[in-house]
């Protein structure tokens, strides 16, 4: 109903309301909806239909497809992984000396002796690792019966030496390597040249079997070298370097796909007890992947800088909860000051009232009930929720950064209330009728938006290592588009992958950015 129809009404009314109003619902420009008064109650609610959105989530559907296919990419509650795929691990084991060349073992009378080709990387899950030994030329010797061995394939399983945490600051590198003190066992053995009996290639399966539990110790190959503990070139980066130390592989698709990762702690915080690398580690086109856990987005790219966000506000006034996939606010606070009819307000949050989730690929945000005191005995009340991702882009120079990108459009919802004990035949309309038409509508999609953008210059200060202090520039920078003031991204990432140094790669080059549960960044290492 139109304002003054409605100021008409309530002024009927006196304090305390005794009924119920309900249904009252219209939506025609610039008109007010009661929701409803409550028999004994102290306010009475008021709707502002053209002033709420709700727009279909398309990409909220996007997302829950995302999380119901299983393809998202989960730290497993470490705090980053570094993924390659098979083919690029086993570049390293297809050089000259990476792998033993040649076997000779005894055993109840039976012998074998040969020589190899390069191992590879086959397959395996969790920490069991599959590698698969081709067998260039070889025979067995059972009862006084001589059996080729000539390209035969032998499958074995084995576990890496892992490193829950070397003492010391000044950066000790690790070698991951077999460990010679866990089992390793053939798990088949096939092309075996006459194919003969099972007995015969159990025989041979346990031969090589046996030289390997002896002869594990000398696989001096290191699948990747770790440094702990290193002291990071910026302060602000030190809480990406490694502590501790994990490894993982997960082969579920093809040999082309399957991903072997080290999975790493950092300030020296706890190893979990298990090692599991998501499938999803490295993004669909990508030939590596970096992962950093949601909590750790949230408590080192979001907290130290979210209180920029609001007036007056600290770092101790949010918190990161749910497990490590939530950022609140703790105490009250305020946002930007607004200029409505003649005042000017300052909306705030009561604690829990901002929420900052990570779903799927989105950052969610939402405002709860932000309240501002427009007159003795009424409050205007919003509710906001938007949604926005980030993606790699290039400035002119050809650097790479992390810019904005709107996921969808927000959802907004409005309403007054209005205390009982309001004598409403000295309401004015026009203080109604301002909240309805003088750009609080527009005022609280500008703000709320401008509060998006600076959670996203929020992350890239922090990712880039920047001081909060200069976030005011990156904030225009971001808003306006502006990628040469957006500084390059590419130091952090520099900082948290160059301690893990995979054989005959270099630098970690960036190839995308953006969420998947775990920030996630596809890249390059640069394989020889």
């Amino acid at each position: 109903m139109p304002v003054s129809k409605c100021l008409a009404m309530l002024a009927k009314q006196r304090p305390p309301l005794h009924k119920r109003i309900n249904n009252m619902n219209v939506d025609s420009t610039q008109k007010v909806s009661l929701i409803e008064g409550l028999a004994n109650t102290d306010v009475i609610h008021m709707r502002f239909p053209h002033l709420t959105s709700n727009p279909p989530r398309k990409t909220f559907a996007k997302s829950m497809a995302l999380l119901g296919s299983g393809a998202i990419a989960d730290t497993y509650n470490w705090d980053t992984v570094y993924a390659i795929k098979f083919p690029d691990a086993n570049i390293g084991l297809a050089k000259e000396g990476a792998t033993p060349k040649d076997f000779s073992t005894s055993a109840d009378g039976a012998t074998a002796s040969g020589t190899f080709n390069p191992w590879q990387l086959s397959g395996g899950a969790g920490i069991l690792l599959h590698m698969t030994i081709p067998i260039d030329k070889g025979n067995t010797v059972y009862q006084n019966t001589t059996y080729p061995m000539d390209g035969a394939v032998a499958t074995i399983e084995l576990e890496l030496k892992a490193l829950a945490g070397v003492s010391g600051n000044n950066g000790t590198p690790n070698d991951v390597i077999p460990d010679a003190t866990k089992p390793v066992s053939v798990t088949n053995l096939t092309n075996v040249p006459g194919d003969p009996s099972f007995i015969v290639k159990a025989v041979m399966s346990g031969l090589i079997e046996k030289w390997l539990t002896d002869n594990l110790v000398d696989f001096k190959h290191a699948f990747s070298t770790v440094t702990l503990n290193e002291t990071a070139d910026k302060d602000q980066f030190q809480w990406m370097k490694p502590t501790g130390l994990g490894w993982a592989v997960s082969a579920q698709g093809s040999l082309a796909d399957n991903v072997f990762g080290m999975l790493c702690m950092t300030e020296k915080r706890a190893v979990p007890n298990s090692m599991q690398i998501s499938p999803n580690a490295i993004p669909s086109g990508q030939r590596a992947g970096f992962l950093i856990a949601q909590d750790r987005v949230l408590e080192k790219l979001v907290k130290p800088g979210v209180n920029s966000l609001f007036e007056g506000s600290v770092v101790g006034d949010f918190e990161v909860v749910n497990d490590g996939t939530m950022l609140r606010n703790v105490n009250t606070v305020y946002m930007d000051p607004v200029k409505l009819g003649a005042g000017t307000y300052k909306p705030k949050l009561e604690p829990g009232h901002f929420q900052l989730t990570l779903e799927a690929n989105e950052i969610k945000m939402e405002l709860i009930k932000a309240e501002v005191d427009f007159s003795p005995g009424i409050k205007i009340m919003m509710d906001y929720t938007a949604f926005s991702s980030m993606e790699l882009a290039l400035n002119s120079k050809g650097e790479q950064i992390i810019v904005y990108k709107e996921a969808s459009a927000p959802i907004i919802d409005h309403n007054v209330e209005v205390a009982a004990w309001v004598t409403w035949a000295t309401v004015a309309a026009s203080v109604l009728a301002a909240v309805a038409t003088l750009g609080f509508g527009s005022w609280a999609k500008t703000a709320i938006e401008r509060v998006v953008i600076r959670v996203i210059a929020v992350v890239i200060v922090l990712i880039v290592g920047e001081l909060i202090a200069n976030i005011g520039t990156i904030i225009t920078a971001v808003a306006e588009g502006e990628k040469d003031k957006i500084p390059p991204v590419t130091l952090m990432v520099a900082s948290a992958t160059d301690p893990i140094v995979w054989p005959d790669s270099k630098n970690f080059l960036i190839t995308s950015a953006g969420l998947n549960v775990s920030m996630q960044f596809g890249g390059n290492p640069q394989f020889s």
